[in-house]
């Protein structure tokens, strides 16, 4: 009956009211006949006056049993019908309360639904703004390494043309030896060949100060590359689920060696996987470290907040804080994940420490 629909349970409530009132009509009915009926037997009694004869005496024996069993057959039937109507309202007050039942049930399991979207939402949010940054990244990287390949195309043109100038430089000097020897008197000639070689030897130097110049641009777009390389790998560590590493194991058991430890629960975030497992991996981690965890997996809750190292620790009163929640605040400190202080939480005692982990921002 809690699977009904709203307009089956509005004709059920139409069809108990319509028995109901069909009920109290045949009743009244019933009893209307037998008043008349005995008013009539009555009436006729008194104008026939005493029994006359066997005759008369029988049939109004018989008459009197018709009545008496029309009676029965009409208290009967009013039986049936109240019994009709009181199981009509019973159904109808099962299903009114079922009705009700469902309704609360439906707003809360669309409250939770409503949390579940907010918290998706922000992720996917986020997800989609990491992935612009790395595809800006990536961009800035091809575009510094497109530039490098075209300063290096460039330097090794330089290098060429300088080598070709060169060797241009000494034929040309070789050539002015020779007429220096052949032909002293060509002075004319002598002075056009030395100015050609002045003004390679200068264009030489433009050609060297130029390569000086490119090197440093070469030198820039290299370590541009690196940077934008370095980004790129930084973005893709924030995607990666946390962990707790074997460096960070070892640090929180020597950190929290000798501190007080008592009891502990675990609570990892609605329907968010990596919460989940990394609550899993936080319970083990606190076994080990000596702590009595109260229950063997993460249990379930739901926050707003989105405490930048994904760790809380919370207790219930906010006066009394257990000696074993010092411990952990300063077991996660020391492994680089300082957490937060909260007095929302699951634990039902005031002895009770709870580690929360929400997602990451």
């Amino acid at each position: 009956m809690q699977a009904w629909p709203d307009h089956l349970l509005l004709l059920v409530n139409s069809v108990a009211n319509l028995l109901a009132f069909v009920g109290a009509a045949v009743v009244l009915i019933a009893l209307a006949v037998l008043y008349f009926t005995g008013s009539e037997l009555n009436r006729r009694v008194k104008e026939e006056g005493p029994a006359s004869g066997p005759d008369k005496s029988k049939a109004l024996r018989l008459r009197v049993s018709q009545l008496q069993a029309e009676l029965k057959t009409a208290r009967r039937s009013e039986e049936a019908i109240a019994l009709r109507v009181s199981r009509a309202e019973a159904d109808l007050s099962a299903a009114r309360q079922s009705d009700e039942t469902k309704r609360t049930r439906l707003s809360k399991l669309e409250t939770e639904l409503a949390a579940s979207r907010t918290a998706d939402q922000a992720k996917t949010s986020r997800l989609t703004k990491l992935e612009t940054e790395l595809a800006a990244a990536k961009a800035t990287n091809e575009k510094n390494s497109g530039r490098l390949a075209q300063l290096e195309t460039e330097l090794e043109t330089e290098r060429t043309g300088n080598k070709q100038k060169s060797s241009r430089l000494a034929q040309l000097e070789a050539d002015l030896t020779v007429a220096r020897t052949t032909n002293d008197k060509n002075s004319a000639s002598l002075a056009q060949v030395e100015a050609d070689l002045q003004a390679k030897r200068a264009e030489n130097e433009q050609k060297s100060s130029r390569l000086s110049q490119i090197e440093p641009e070469l030198a820039a777009a290299k370590k541009s590359a690196e940077e934008a390389k370095t980004l790129a790998k930084q973005l893709q560590e924030k995607e990666r689920p946390r962990t707790i590493s074997p460096e960070r194991r070892t640090q929180f058991l020597d950190a929290v060696k000798g501190l007080p430890k008592g009891k502990v629960i675990v609570s990892a975030i609605f329907f968010n996987k990596e919460t989940h497992n990394l609550g899993a991996d936080i319970v083990k981690l606190l076994k080990d470290a000596g702590f009595s965890v109260l229950a063997p997996e993460p249990l379930n809750f739901f926050t707003t907040s989105r405490p930048p190292s994904g760790i809380r620790i919370g207790f219930k009163n906010p006066t009394d804080k257990p000696a074993e929640a010092v411990t952990l605040e300063k077991g996660f400190t020391v492994i680089g994940w300082p957490p937060e202080i909260t007095t929302l939480v699951n634990a039902q005692g005031n002895d009770v420490a709870e580690i929360q982990v929400t997602p990451r921002e």
